[in-house]
């Protein structure tokens, strides 16, 4: 009975705890968060950036002025951003950039200051006139640079221009603190932000890296339609949708699923074996009791009820600790995941998951008793003189 209990038990907590981190992820607000400015990114294409490093793309840079004032026409456009990246090298003799410096506008410096670690406020001029950054992600700075950013702290990168190159000189002047910062936030930060302006300094050549395109939800089929026929045979540029994210997420979550529920449904069959051997093992080791039990007249009717119920009894011992330790479980890792990396996590209770799991369970307990008695209803119906002593 405890071996049975414990591996319904088990197949419960998996099924419920991995069911309420499932149930409280939506494909839309996952999707989200790689879009947080708009339903399309028009963006410098994969293919070109795999091809030549981004310096060499921003000589001819495909994302130009007259691509934009295009897009500035589709319907229901509300907002369009532009994302600005500065090819940059650690290494002076480096040959090619190997990072991003990304660009912000002065309407962003709020946000960056609510989140600071630092309390010490700065104007959008003062950064340009100092050539000031603000360090994004402290740990990825710590990893690259193997030292800790700090206030004051000047950095030497080699900035690339087109074809040609210059070591510059920043100051940090401000570091955020990434645990300030919501998941979808964070598409907002990077590791070394800069001013637009100040790269529009540094640089000849457009900086330009992304649009991100925000339209009315109502028109945003439409939209996409034309934004597309907008960038028909521009093989320099591509565009994401969050429709399509959506659909990627969607079938994700679904072999995810899948995958999840074929583990546990063997699990469960393992579970629904050892419910069958403690039941049919029970009937036939009692076999001389429920003989007995028939000949002072018990019915055939009752004896059935009886071991039904206690079947029933270890099936739903095992369904309600099965429910308390998989909610437990499964909230503890929501709230765990919420506030590690997926702050778009609600915790739902799998409601349906479960009751179906009860069902199954119930269920089998039910039917496996009754075959069983079955299998034994001529010994117990009719008891012999020598069954009884």
């Amino acid at each position: 009975n405890i071996l049975t209990v414990a591996s319904l038990v088990l197949t419960g907590i998996l099924l419920i705890g991995c069911s309420s981190v499932l149930s409280s992820i939506r494909a839309e607000d996952m999707a989200q968060q790689g879009f947080p400015n708009g339903q399309f990114l028009v963006r410098i294409s994969n293919e070109e950036l795999i091809n030549q490093p981004l310096e060499k793309v921003q000589v001819n840079n495909p994302l130009t002025n007259s691509l934009k004032d295009e897009l500035m026409t589709i319907s229901g456009l509300e907002t369009i951003r532009e994302i600005h990246n500065l090819p940059v090298a650690v290494e002076s003799s480096a040959m090619e950039s190997d990072a991003a410096m990304v660009g912000f506008e002065a309407s962003d410096l709020s946000f960056y200051q609510s989140v600071s670690m630092d309390s010490e406020h700065f104007s959008y001029q003062e950064l340009v006139k100092q050539n000031g950054i603000i360090v994004g992600r402290p740990d990825d700075f710590m990893e690259t640079f193997h030292t800790e950013p700090q206030i004051g702290q000047t950095l030497s990168l080699k900035v690339f221009n087109g074809n040609t190159s210059q070591q510059a000189t920043f100051t940090i002047m401000g570091i955020l603190d990434s645990s300030r910062i919501s998941d979808q936030d964070m598409q907002k930060t990077d590791m070394l932000l800069l001013p637009v302006e100040t790269m529009q300094n540094l640089v000849n050549c457009s900086t330009v890296y992304e649009y991100q395109i925000r339209v009315s939800d109502e028109m945003e089929t439409q939209a996409e339609t034309e934004l597309r026929q907008i960038l028909q045979g521009n093989a320099g540029v591509q565009i994401d949708t969050l429709s399509a994210a959506v659909s990627e997420a969607k079938n994700f979550l679904i072999g995810f699923q899948a995958v999840l529920l074929t583990a546990i449904a063997l699990l469960g069959c393992f579970a629904v074996l050892n419910l069958s051997n403690t039941i049919l093992t029970g009937i036939i080791a009692r076999r001389k009791e429920f003989s007995l039990f028939r000949s002072v007249g018990m019915t055939y009717k009752q004896l059935s009820a009886m071991v039904q119920e206690e079947g029933l009894v270890i099936s739903i011992s095992g369904l309600i600790i099965s429910i308390l330790a998989g909610g437990g479980i499964g909230m503890f890792l929501c709230n765990f995941l919420q506030r590690e990396t997926m702050s778009y996590l609600n915790y739902h209770f799998p409601v349906a998951t479960t009751a179906i799991f009860a069902i199954i369970i119930l269920g089998c307990t039910i039917l496996i008793t009754t075959l069983a008695l079955y299998q034994q209803r001529k010994r117990l119906s009719y008891p012999s003189n020598d069954t009884v002593r």
